[in-house]
């Protein structure tokens, strides 16, 4: 039964959270001014409305006000929020108390051992992805969020851990700031001894160079007008075929880049691997891991779609859609919230009871987590 699994997972979590946000909140001083709300009930507040998938902020705002035993748990049982106050308070509260029980969440994450990949488990280990989703927003309402010519909207640039589906790192950009030039910017202090996989929009060979030099492997699509010089060729890799059907047409060592492209680099030894889908697509990858086969290759780039599905399931299922407000504050706050939630689904998910989703798990949790005491 989910209901009584639900509780004693929110147990568990509910051991986890309280202290994170409480250190998350005493060490960030989000309490400053603001004595009648305290930020450890706000984080709570808009914790649970993220896990119950409500369509609104207000929504979630009535059900808990008038949720007496909940009211008691946020000790705010004589006098609740108000609407105004709390919507108020989510686009200008400092965003650091979020910032920082997200970063101790994923090192609890990253801590665990990854139970996820079946037969290619060992293969993701020290992988991850990376990739950017938009956010439309109102020029009337958010003009911040327009430069130039665009579309107002803003960018969510997310490193996720393919072994445990754990959004490692985030980074709000506005609409100037395209995927090259993120890449560009992008901390590499923690992926040393990784492999990242991505796709065109951050193809550059400076920052492939980059990350050579930073000791982070990478995998990508080779882009169709680059320079590259063939060294060698690899022909007992054809025929080779991954779990999904793909086949192994070709491997090549190359040199990659020209010599004669001032902003670009010249890259020695790099592995060229041509592969076609089972529905005919061909695909040219690149990548400078020399200790995998070239199948391996293959499947491990298909399991960049993995953040894809992980923005569809951030969007649609956990509405970050429907944001706190819109200032960039509040755009980053809601981002930050829905990311925190995506690491409490990957720690429970071990309990989540076979054939029920993670929306329904999400949700059975939210409602375990009113009848438990929230601190302490």
């Amino acid at each position: 039964m989910v209901a009584p699994t639900a509780t004693l997972s929110a147990r568990r979590l509910r051991k986890i959270l309280s202290p994170m946000i409480e250190e998350a909140v005493e060490n960030s001083e989000a309490d400053r001014y603001r004595k009648s709300f305290s930020a450890s009930s706000h984080v709570w507040m808009l914790l649970l409305h993220t896990m119950s998938a409500n369509d609104s902020l207000r929504q979630s705002h009535a059900q808990q006000a008038s949720d007496a035993p909940l009211r008691r748990r946020l000790r705010m049982e004589e006098s609740f929020v108000s609407f105004s106050q709390l919507a108020r308070s989510s686009s200008s509260r400092d965003p650091e108390c979020f910032e920082r029980l997200f970063a101790s969440l994923v090192k609890k994450a990253k801590s665990r051992r990854a139970t996820r990949g079946g037969s290619l488990a060992a293969l993701l280990a020290k992988t991850a992805a990376l990739d950017s989703t938009f956010f439309s927003l109102s020029e009337k309402l958010s003009p911040w969020s327009r430069h130039k010519s665009h579309d107002p909207r803003v960018g969510l640039q997310t490193e996720l851990d393919l072994s445990r589906m754990v959004p490692a790192k985030l980074r709000l950009t506005t609409v100037e700031t395209n995927d090259r030039r993120a890449m560009g910017e992008w901390p590499l202090e923690d992926l040393r001894g990784w492999t990242v996989v991505f796709d065109l929009g951050y193809y550059a060979h400076k920052h492939f160079e980059r990350l050579q030099n930073n000791g982070v492997s990478f995998l990508t699509r080779l882009q169709s007008q680059a320079h590259y010089e063939i060294v060698s060729e690899r022909p007992s890799s054809v025929g080779e075929k991954t779990p999904e059907g793909d086949l192994v047409l070709s491997e090549e060592s190359i040199t990659l880049g020209s010599p004669n492209n001032r902003s670009g680099a010249v890259l020695q030894n790099i592995r060229l691997v041509v592969s076609q889908t089972p529905k005919g697509k061909v695909h040219r990858l690149i990548t400078n891991r020399h200790d995998l086969r070239a199948w391996e290759v293959v499947a491990l780039y298909r399991k960049r779609w993995q953040i894809e599905l992980f923005f569809r399931w951030m969007k649609r299922q956990l509405r970050t859609l429907n944001a706190f407000g819109r200032s960039r504050e509040a755009m980053w706050r809601t981002m930050l919230v829905g990311a925190i939630v995506a690491v409490v689904a990957m720690l429970s998910e071990e309990s989540r009871p076979e054939g029920t989703t993670r929306v329904s798990w999400l949700r059975a949790l939210c409602a375990s987590f009113t009848l438990l005491r929230l601190s302490g």
